[in-house]
C-alpha cells in the first residue's frame, strides 16, 4: 500500500484490477471508497484503467481480473464475492465478445421490458415509512413523498416523483441502481445516500461510497458529478449546472431519527421545513421571518413544534383555520 491506501502494482491496469477486487468485496469499507477516490483523481489513465476493470467484473471475468491484479505472485489480500458462474479466460472470451456483441441492444430492451410490474411508494404529509425492496436495497422515505421502482434481471431504477428518500443500496455491480429525480440521474457505485426534490430544488446528500449525478438519459449537456461521503450537490430543476460542497450528514439525515437540524436558519426557513411536515401551515409574519434559529426540534406534533418555537423564540402563535401565524410576542 501506498499513503493514500493505495495497491502498488507497479501499473495502472494491474492496480485498477485490484482495486476493483477490492472495492466489490464483502468487506469493503468507506475508508476503501475515499482511498479509491484519491487513487482516480490522480489521471485520467487511472480512470481509464478503473473502467476498464470494471468492465471485466461486470463480464464476470473473474480470472483475468485477478491475473492482473498480481503481476509477479502479489496476492490481493481482500478475495472476492462468490460469483454464480465463471469465465475461463482466455478460451470462451472470443466466443462471448461476439456472442454479447450480438444480443446488446436485444438483451438490453428485453430485460427492462421483461422486469416487474413497477411498484409504487407514497407517504402522507407527515409520514416517514421504511421500504425494503426486492433487491434487498433499505429505502425510508420522508414526508409527503412518492418514488416508483422497476427492478429487473438489467438493472433497478427508482423514480423520485417528488418528497425525500434514503437509500442504502444492497451492491450489485450486475444491475446498475439509478434514482432519476427532476432533470438529474443518480447513479449509484456501492453507497448510502439522500435524494430529495422539493419546489423544483433537487438536493444529493452521500453518507458513504460514492455516487455520481448527471442528466437523465438522453438529454446530454450538462456536467456530471462524482460525489463520496459528506458531499451534497443542489440543483435547481433546468438549471444549466449544479452546486457541490461539504455538508454535515448528520444534519440531512436526521429527519430519518425524527427531527430536523437547523443552524443560522431564518424563522421563514424553518418554517418552509417545517411545513412539509404538518397539515396546518405555519407562517411567520413579515416582522419576524427574518429572525434567526439554531437548534434541534423534535417532529412530535404539530403544537408541541409550535410550543418550542414559542418558547425559543420571541414569537407567540396566533391560530386560525386556514393557518397558523407566528407574530412578535
Amino acid at each position: 500500500m501506498n499513503r493514500a491506501g493505495a495497491p502498488t502494482y507497479g501499473d495502472a491496469k494491474g492496480e485498477a484490477a485490484a482495486w476493483v477486487v477490492r472495492v466489490h468485496s464483502d468487506a469493503a469499507t468507506e475508508d476503501d471508497w475515499l482511498a479509491l477516490e484519491a487513487w482516480l483523481a490522480a489521471s485520467e489513465t487511472r480512470q481509464t484503467a478503473f473502467e476498464r476493470a470494471e468492465r471485466l467484473w461486470l463480464a464476470y471475468d473473474e480470472p483475468e481480473l485477478k491475473r492482473l491484479a498480481q503481476p509477479q505472485g502479489v496476492v490481493v489480500p481482500i478475495e472476492p464475492r462468490r460469483r454464480p458462474m465463471r469465465l475461463a479466460w482466455p478460451r470462451v472470451a472470443a466466443m462471448a465478445a461476439s456472442f454479447i456483441a450480438a444480443l446488446a441492444v436485444a438483451a438490453g430492451v428485453y430485460l427492462w421490458r421483461a422486469a416487474p410490474t413497477a411498484q409504487t411508494y407514497v407517504t402522507a404529509v407527515g409520514e416517514v415509512r421504511d421500504v425494503r425492496l426486492a433487491d434487498g436495497t433499505h429505502v425510508r422515505l420522508n414526508t409527503d413523498t412518492r418514488i416508483t421502482v422497476r427492478i429487473g434481471p438489467g438493472g433497478r431504477r427508482v423514480t423520485l416523483e417528488r418528497g425525500e428518500a434514503m437509500f442504502d443500496v444492497t451492491h450489485d455491480p450486475a444491475r446498475p441502481f439509478e434514482v432519476l429525480a427532476g432533470d438529474q440521474r443518480v447513479a449509484d457505485v456501492g453507497t448510502r445516500f439522500d435524494v430529495s426534490l422539493y419546489a423544483r430544488m433537487l438536493t444529493v446528500t452521500v453518507a458513504s461510497g460514492v455516487v455520481e449525478v448527471g442528466d437523465l438519459p438522453g438529454v446530454g449537456g450538462a456536467p456530471t458529478y462524482r460525489l463520496t461521503a459528506g458531499d451534497q450537490l443542489r440543483r435547481d430543476i433546468g438549471a444549466a449546472v449544479s452546486v457541490t460542497g461539504r455538508a454535515s450528514v448528520a444534519d440531512a439525515l436526521a429527519w430519518t431519527n425524527g427531527y430536523l437540524i437547523f443552524r443560522d436558519a431564518t424563522l421563514a426557513q424553518v418554517a418552509r421545513a417545517l411545513n412539509r411536515y404538518f397539515a396546518t401551515p405555519l407562517r411567520p409574519a413579515a416582522s419576524v421571518a427574518s429572525l434567526r434559529f439554531s437548534g434541534v426540534l423534535m417532529l412530535d406534533g404539530e403544537d408541541t413544534v409550535v410550543g418550542r418555537l414559542e418558547g425559543f423564540m420571541p414569537v407567540r402563535a396566533v391560530r386560525g383555520a386556514q393557518e397558523i401565524v407566528l407574530q412578535p410576542r
